[in-house]
């Protein structure tokens, strides 16, 4: 008996990693990604995709950066879901970043930016906020310096 991908989803986001990826790359329609992505409809996900549910607006929205009024975290963000978006289209294959839980978070990094993002400035700008994040949990500072006390160095 086949389960469908919602079913799929909720047996596996309850599990692992493999799990929500197999899930992921069984569905066929934009009903079926939804699902797994919006459980019962709702918007208040990281990832948004109702409106193309319903067909109000040919749109999704990403909901997951903090509120900020630094130029270059605000454009850096765009960029990022914009390069995510365009460059996903066109792959040819769909890469499975790394299903394994045993391979390390830099790992996926590089290969997100390598083979799905594919912006070299993107990810410096990420790849150096990961090293002030790495010692500012709040990520209020704009460089290493400001988090060391040493003074601004933009």
């Amino acid at each position: 008996m086949d389960t469908s991908c919602l079913e799929q989803a909720k047996l596996a986001l309850r599990r692992n990693k493999e799990g929500i990826m197999l899930s992921l790359s069984k569905c066929s329609s934009i009903q079926e990604l939804a699902n797994v992505v919006n459980p019962s409809g709702q918007r208040y996900y990281k990832l948004n995709l109702q409106n193309l549910v319903e067909g109000r607006q040919t749109t999704l929205e990403f909901r997951q950066h903090s509120s900020t009024v630094q130029y270059d975290k605000v454009s850096a963000w765009i960029r990022f879901c914009v390069r995510l978006c365009e460059n996903s289209v066109s792959l040819e294959q769909s890469p499975l970043l790394h299903v394994e839980e045993s391979i390390s978070l830099d790992k996926q990094f590089d290969d997100l930016f390598r083979n799905v993002i594919r912006d070299p400035a993107l990810y410096d700008f990420y790849r150096k906020r990961k090293q002030v994040l790495a010692f500012d949990d709040e990520g209020d500072a704009c460089c290493l310096d400001c988090v060391n006390g040493r003074g601004c160095s933009k």
